[in-house]
């Protein structure tokens, strides 16, 4: 048996695998990419009321300014925690309904994953600034 099924099991064109390994190669250097300094460009828009222009600027992207601005919008972004309390007495855990425990469940874990994602964005950022030390 070979470890790996040709496309045409699955009804796909035999292209199929070329595409499938130029997209993984395309994610492994830009991931690659993504580690090295680099210098961009970036478009600033400014529009009156009858016609709109572009201004190309060159700008030197510091990876650590990326990062910190980058942290601050998902911080910013970052939904509220769950109230477990509400839910738990809008939805009791009954022996009849199971979904009621699962939903609590699921409610302190993704609490607990926002909570997590909320200190790691949140030391970053203070890494980035000096203030604390980062880990692994």
């Amino acid at each position: 048996m070979p470890s790996q099924q040709p496309p045409s099991v699955f009804g796909l064109h035999e292209n199929a695998n070329i595409t499938k390994d130029d997209r993984d190669a395309r994610l492994l250097l830009n991931a690659t990419l993504l580690t090295q300094p680099r210098q961009s460009s970036s478009f600033i828009s400014s529009s009156t009321s009858s016609h709109s222009t572009s201004v190309q600027q060159s700008i030197n992207t510091d990876p650590k300014c990326v990062v910190k601005s980058t942290a601050t919008h998902v911080l910013q972004r970052l939904p509220s925690l769950y109230n477990i309390e509400a839910i738990a007495q809008k939805y009791p855990i009954v022996y009849t309904e199971s979904m009621n425990t699962v939903l609590l469940q699921e409610a302190i874990r993704y609490n607990r994953l926002l909570a997590r994602v909320l200190d790691t964005l949140t030391r970053v950022r203070d890494a980035i600034d000096g203030k604390v030390v980062m880990s692994a």
